[in-house]
């Protein structure tokens, strides 16, 4: 039976096709792979300042090569419009009200107007009349992206400048007036970094997962060296790490790959969602990382989970936040809202799930993975070629 998924799969489906693969089918990796990406939120509290600075943090290249960076923003304003007839003799007054909001950065603006007509009002000589205050726009969002990604790598912050700008325009009773306009504003905008992971041949299959209140880490490195140290690093940002352990090598000199395994507790004090990455130096000093992965110490059932590869062909492995068990329902949906295959999956103290999606048309899907104990739903998008 045919099944549509509304309003959660539509909304999902339309965020994640229109914004991701339009911004995916112009960055991707070698061999067409989907890039990785690194969100970043700002908010921007209630102001009437003429401009305002949003900043973010800089993509650290050690984490790979970035392609282009998506801003988005969701803004509010309210505006209070006061006019006064200066002229000698009553007038009837009709007037544009245009309120200009952009936001600017490296490469990077967008540009959003908005207009709103006030009258027809008779104003006596010296009479004054007040519009508002009006939602001259409430949650109105848009996007731009760029490819230039000058001035967005490094360590430090890429500021964006919040412009506020406008007038009224006389369209009736003439230019003998006053005005007075004042907008406060407010608004959400998000930074995300899309970019190709370091390619490190020696540091691979970073894992890392949730057991009870431990972490358990795992990774792989071929042909080890002696005097190879790891450093085990966390940060809240994915800029700034902190490290929690060192550990040398093992199997020096094998040929044969080398599984490290690692289990520490969350860092105290630390009660959000948590970046980790490997640090491997080997004995001349040379630096290389593995892949980050983040955990969010207080996930429980599905919540948060990431799909390899990404676009697949033939099969694909889900890889969860913590170690799962129990039954779990996996659908997946195309970009009509249509469910094109259903199963249920049984996990025995794993953080891994295996999709066969050899019999798909080529195209963007949404997976939907459901677990019933923890009455959660988390969803993904999945890449098949």
């Amino acid at each position: 039976m045919k099944k549509i998924y509304l309003p959660f799969a539509v909304s999902c489906i339309l965020f994640l096709l229109f914004t991701s693969q339009n911004i995916s089918a112009q960055c991707s990796c070698s061999g067409g792979t989907s890039p990785a990406t690194i969100s970043y939120s700002r908010i921007l509290s209630t102001t009437n300042a003429s401009s305002s600075t949003v900043s973010f943090p800089q993509f650290d290249p050690s984490n790979g090569t970035l392609l282009c960076i998506l801003l988005q923003d969701t803004i509010s304003g309210v505006t209070t419009t006061v006019i006064q007839n200066i002229g000698s003799s009553s007038s009837l007054f009709e007037d544009s009200l245009i309120v200009v909001n952009g936001i600017n950065g490296p490469h990077c603006s967008i540009t959003q107007v908005f207009n709103k007509i006030y009258g027809p009002t008779t104003l006596g000589a010296g009479i004054s009349t007040t519009f508002g205050p009006d939602s001259l726009f409430k949650n109105a969002k848009d996007s731009s992206y760029a490819t230039d990604t000058t001035g967005y790598n490094g360590t430090g912050t890429v500021n964006f400048t919040y412009t506020l700008g406008g007038g009224l325009i006389a369209l009736a009773g003439g230019v003998n007036y006053d005005d007075q306009i004042l907008t406060n504003y407010w608004g959400r905008f998000r930074l995300t970094y899309y970019y190709c992971q370091a390619n490190n041949s020696q540091c691979a299959n970073f894992n890392a997962t949730k057991n009870g209140g431990n972490i358990n880490l795992q990774w792989q490195c071929a042909n080890e060296q002696s005097n190879v140290n790891y450093q085990i690093q966390y940060s809240k940002n994915s800029y700034q790490f902190s490290t929690l352990a060192v550990t040398p090598s093992s199997n020096e000199g094998s040929q044969a790959t080398t599984s490290y395994r690692y289990q520490c507790a969350f860092p105290q004090g630390d009660n959000q969602s948590l970046c980790f990455r490997i640090k491997r130096t080997d004995a001349a000093g040379d630096v290389s990382y593995c892949p980050t992965r983040w955990l969010n110490p207080d996930a429980q059932g599905v919540e948060g989970c990431n799909i390899y590869p990404n676009p697949a062909k033939s099969s694909a492995t889900v890889e969860f936040q913590q170690m799962l068990t129990g039954n779990f329902s996996v659908e997946l949906v195309n970009g009509s809202g249509s469910c094109v295959q259903r199963s249920n999956i049984t996990l025995s103290n794993s953080n891994q799930m295996n999709l066969n999606v050899s019999g798909l048309k080529k195209g963007l899907y949404i997976v939907f993975i459901k677990d019933p104990i923890h009455s959660q739903q988390a969803c993904s998008k999945l890449l098949v070629q």
